[in-house]
């Protein structure tokens, strides 16, 4: 998210309208959410809506620099 609208809420806005929105979906059971590992607040964003972590792939995701980062797979359950 560019600096600009971190830490105003613009997140949790839009976990919380695509939990509403998934929740009205009677074949939606459970909602995945995929975060680069340095990524620590959005984690704790997850974490606030009860996403658990159940996974991750190491070395996941190849940088413009060339460097590898971990991804981090988080799930809830509807």
């Amino acid at each position: 998210m560019s600096s600009e609208y971190r830490n105003k809420g613009v997140g949790a806005s839009l976990i919380k309208h695509l939990i509403k929105e998934a929740t009205k979906k009677k074949n939606v059971k459970i909602m995945i959410a995929e975060v680069a590992s340095d990524n620590v607040a959005s984690q704790n964003l997850l974490k606030k809506y009860k996403f658990k972590e159940f996974g991750n792939i190491t070395n996941g995701f190849k940088r413009k620099d060339h460097s590898f980062i971990h991804l981090l797979y988080f799930s809830r359950y509807l």
